[in-house]
């Protein structure tokens, strides 16, 4: 049993919440901010070895890089706000509790590992459930990002393969793969992808992909009663 989504390595890594960030912060007709909500993520995962950082945003100052950069810093401000949330440390508690005994079961490492995965995962997924136009909005807003710009806001940053980097958020755009989290045999699918390309773990059986979607309706459950909680704390 498996459910292919194309060249996953590239899209994956251990920040699985794009579609989160974009939610919680995107402006309207803006984007050039709207790129930088995920811009971050995009170069961790798409170019190895590199990451931006805080401090890089600081040594940017050329004025088409205004907007990527306002919308990078409140990448980096959200992800801590996020993190640090009663709400998602409550959700990935939980989350401990419901996956830890299955993945001892099936003898798969870090189960809390997942936990994390997953709470990002399914907090996407039920925003996108909740708001699908504005996934259609999303994809638009990524499309409409001057690449140029994008390319010399990096550049400063002291990322080098440009190239791989665009032909990369080409793929990611053209795939549209976060539609893919609708799907429980395809979210299970991209957990395992996950954890292989981080060297977390090898190609999981029928047995373990079949027990561990079983445990997909009940955290979709869960993260759509803690909804309310995680976003009265995003404000």
């Amino acid at each position: 049993m498996r459910c292919y989504v194309p060249n996953l390595s590239h899209y994956l890594c251990t920040c699985l919440n794009y579609f989160s960030h974009y939610y919680f912060d995107h402006r309207s007709n803006d984007a050039l901010h709207n790129f930088g909500l995920v811009l971050p993520d995009f170069v961790r995962n798409f170019v190895k070895g590199h990451k931006l950082k805080p401090e890089h945003t600081e040594i940017v100052t050329h004025e088409n890089h205004i907007s990527l950069k306002e919308g990078t810093k409140k990448h980096f401000h959200r992800d801590h706000v996020f993190h640090n949330s009663e709400s998602f440390k409550q959700l990935e508690h939980e989350l401990n509790t419901i996956l830890k005994p299955t993945f001892q079961k099936l003898d798969i490492p870090r189960y809390w590992f997942a936990s994390h995965l997953l709470s990002e995962m399914m907090i996407d997924r039920v925003l996108m459930a909740q708001h699908p136009g504005m996934l259609d909005d999303f994809y638009a807003q990524l499309l409409a990002a001057d690449m140029d710009i994008v390319s010399t806001y990096i550049s400063a940053c002291g990322v080098k393969d440009i190239a791989a980097f665009t032909e990369r958020v080409n793929r990611f755009n053209t795939s549209q793969f976060l539609r893919q989290y609708a799907k429980d045999e395809a979210l299970i699918y991209s957990l395992n992808r996950i954890y292989i390309y981080a060297a977390a773990g090898v190609e999981w059986s029928k047995e373990q992909y079949t027990e561990l979607q079983k445990h997909v309706p009940e955290i979709e459950n869960r993260i759509f009663e803690s909804m309310d909680g995680l976003k009265q704390e995003m404000v």
